[in-house]
């Protein structure tokens, strides 16, 4: 009988043990999925600030009146949601918007030769290479998350402890 109780000590201690392993492990991918996620949402803000200056500049020369709208009632809507999932879709349609409306205006050739102009898209060009950076590396961290939380050992400790599948960043939607 003393035995049996040391027996069931020890299972006991090396399942609290595990479970505190399992726990500081999905923890430490969680914050490295958000660290990740920050990156996307600094790009995000700058590249807003920058749509009101970059629409003043083309609205002019832009024939699709519903394009202009989109591109704002996205950037408005971005600024709004708190989905991570819905936030990172409505990135993905400003992204797809404004690389439509810059291939329409680009047609122009007088736009072309305004540096104004210019700089703003060399701004929202570096900007875009950044999210998409920032994209790949949100989704690596999201993949490594969900692989992790996917295993059956871990995912009852993970259910148990509140942990969820994250959304990936998709490039097109």
């Amino acid at each position: 009988m003393k035995y049996l109780m040391i027996l069931i000590v020890i299972i006991l201690i090396l399942l609290i043990g595990y479970s505190i392993f399992i726990y500081k492990k999905l923890k430490s991918l969680k914050n490295a999925i958000d660290d990740e996620y920050y990156d996307i949402d600094i790009n995000l803000k700058k590249r807003n600030d920058l749509i009101p200056k970059l629409i003043e500049k083309v609205k002019t020369l832009v024939k699709k009146k519903d394009l202009i709208n989109a591109v704002m009632e996205n950037k408005n809507k971005i600024i709004e949601l708190d989905n991570r999932s819905e936030l990172l879709k409505c990135d993905i349609l400003i992204s797809n918007d404004l690389d439509a409306m810059t291939k329409l205006v680009e047609k122009n050739k007088s736009i072309i030769k305004d540096m104004d102009y210019q700089a703003l898209k060399q701004e929202i060009n570096t900007i875009e290479k950044d999210l998409i950076d920032s994209r790949n590396s949100y989704n690596k961290a999201v993949n490594i998350y969900n692989v992790e939380l996917s295993k059956k050992t871990v995912k009852v400790f993970g259910f148990i402890f509140g942990f969820k599948e994250e959304p990936l960043s998709k490039d097109e939607i």
